[in-house]
C-alpha cells in the first residue's frame, strides 16, 4: 500500500517508512468496490477521508430535468472528500461512483486530523489540494457556462491541443462521456462536431481531430 501512497498528491514528499509510521499510529479501513458501486451518495455526510489505492472513479450530479453531468474523474493515488470533510455542513453535493474495480483507504476525520497535526508535509498538501479543488470548479463553472455547445467543445478541444502541444489530438472520452461532462446532449454534441466540420474549424477522423490554426480566435468569439 505505502508503494502506491508514496505516489500520491496527499503524501507526497514523504518515503515509504515515513507514511507507514503515520498510518501505524491510526485506524483506518481498506474498502473495495466493483464497477458500477455508489461509493458516496449526494446528501450524505462527509466523515473521513479517502484515497484511491486502486482504479478510478467519477464524481456526477444530476441537474433538475434529470440529466447526468460529469465533474471529474478520479484515478489512484488520488484522494477525494477532503473538502466536504472539513466544511460547516459536511454534506456531500455529488455522488461518487465506482468505474472500475476500486479499493480506497478510508481515514477518518479524527485520524486525519492528527496525522495532519504530527506531519507539517501532510498538511501543506491537504490545504494545497483543496485550493486546487476550488480552482478547478471555478473553472468548471466558467467552462460549463460558456454561451454555445460549440465554444465548449471548442475551448475542450483546445485544452487538450495544449496539453500534448499538438494541433492534432486524440479524444481521451467516448462522444458519450464527452457528451455528459460538457453538459450537452449525445445528438448535440454529433451536430456541434458536424457544424465544426463543415465550416473546416476541425477535421475528424474517429476520435482523432485536426485542429484549423484560427481556433484559438473562435474560442474568444
Amino acid at each position: 500500500m505505502t508503494k502506491t501512497l508514496v505516489k500520491s498528491s496527499l503524501f507526497r514528499g514523504l518515503s515509504e517508512i515515513e507514511i507507514e509510521k503515520l498510518l501505524s499510529s491510526i485506524n483506518y479501513k481498506i474498502k473495495n468496490f466493483n464497477k458500477g458501486d455508489i461509493i458516496i451518495s449526494s446528501g450524505d455526510i462527509s466523515r473521513s477521508a479517502h484515497i484511491i489505492l486502486e482504479g478510478f472513479v467519477g464524481g456526477e450530479s444530476m441537474d433538475n430535468s434529470g440529466k447526468i453531468v460529469k465533474i471529474e474523474n478520479i484515478y489512484a493515488p488520488d484522494s477525494f472528500a477532503l473538502a466536504f470533510m472539513f466544511a460547516e455542513n459536511p454534506e456531500y453535493l455529488i455522488d461518487v461512483i465506482a468505474h472500475s474495480k476500486v479499493k480506497i483507504l478510508v481515514i477518518s476525520k479524527e485520524d486525519f486530523l492528527k496525522i495532519t497535526a504530527e506531519n507539517f508535509i501532510v498538511l501543506n498538501n491537504t490545504l494545497q489540494l483543496i485550493s486546487n479543488k476550488f480552482v478547478f470548479l471555478i473553472k468548471k463553472i466558467k467552462f460549463l457556462t460558456q454561451n454555445t455547445i460549440k465554444q465548449k467543445l471548442l475551448k475542450y478541444l483546445q485544452n487538450l491541443s495544449n496539453k500534448y502541444k499538438n494541433d492534432t489530438i486524440t479524444l481521451d472520452r467516448t462522444q458519450q462521456e464527452l457528451s455528459e461532462y460538457l453538459g450537452v446532449t449525445r445528438p448535440a454534441l454529433a451536430r456541434a462536431f458536424s457544424e465544426m466540420e463543415e465550416q473546416e474549424k476541425i477535421k475528424k477522423q474517429g476520435k482523432k481531430i485536426i485542429l484549423s490554426a484560427g481556433i484559438n480566435k473562435d474560442i474568444k468569439s
